[in-house]
Parts: structure tokens; sequence; C-alpha cells
């Protein structure tokens, strides 16, 4: 016979953990370590309604905390990989003066003919 959950009758307790995640846990049973009661309980449905209705973001505490700090430091500049600096002393030589340039698909030019 399958579980039915219209025919349950378990009253629930919500509990929520130190990373403030919610959930269900039987309410005549002793609550999880690591968990504590929020003092809601009733019903399958009416405790699950309470979660939806209270846990508005789901990220951990943990993880809120941290992209809460992040947001408050700039991230720092990442340096320039050496081939970034070859492109970019190439953009500002062409960028000043009168260049001849050609441009084109095939044969696509090397880093050496381009410095020439």
């Amino acid at each position: 016979m399958a579980w039915d959950e219209d025919e349950d009758t378990t009253i629930y307790m919500v509990v929520v953990n130190h990373e403030e995640q919610y959930s269900i846990w039987p309410a005549d049973r002793e609550t999880p370590l690591g968990w504590r009661d929020v003092g809601k309980s009733g019903r399958k449905a009416e405790c699950l309604a309470y979660i939806e209705e209270v846990w508005t973001d789901m990220r951990p505490l943990s993880l809120r905390k941290q992209m809460a700090e992040s947001a408050r430091q700039p991230a720092p500049q990442p340096s320039p990989a050496p081939e970034d600096a070859v492109v970019d002393t190439l953009v500002r030589r062409l960028a000043t003066g009168r260049h001849r340039i050609t441009a084109g698909l095939y044969p696509e030019p090397s880093v050496q003919i381009l410095r020439q």
C-alpha cells in the first residue's frame, strides 16, 4: 500500500539549523541535533506553508554573510596576463599615428608578424 499524504495525521514542528535552513520534524520526536524548534507546529501542509512564508532566501547564512562581505570590499584587479600586455601595447600603437593595417581571416597572422 502506498503512503498517502492525505491520510497523514502526524503533527510536525518547524525546525531551523544554524545556517537558517528550515525543515519539518515529527513533533512527538526529540528535536534532531543541530536543529531548534521555532515554535510553529501543525499538520504537514500548514508547517510547509509557514516555511514558504518565512524562508524567503534559500541561501545558507554563511553564504549570505560571505556575499555581503564581498559586496562591501571591491574585488582586487587581476594582473594582466602576458598576452594581454602584448595586445594592449599593440592596440595603443595602432591607435596613435598613421599605420597601414591589413585585416583578414586567412592566413591568421602570428603575434611575431603583428609585432613587426
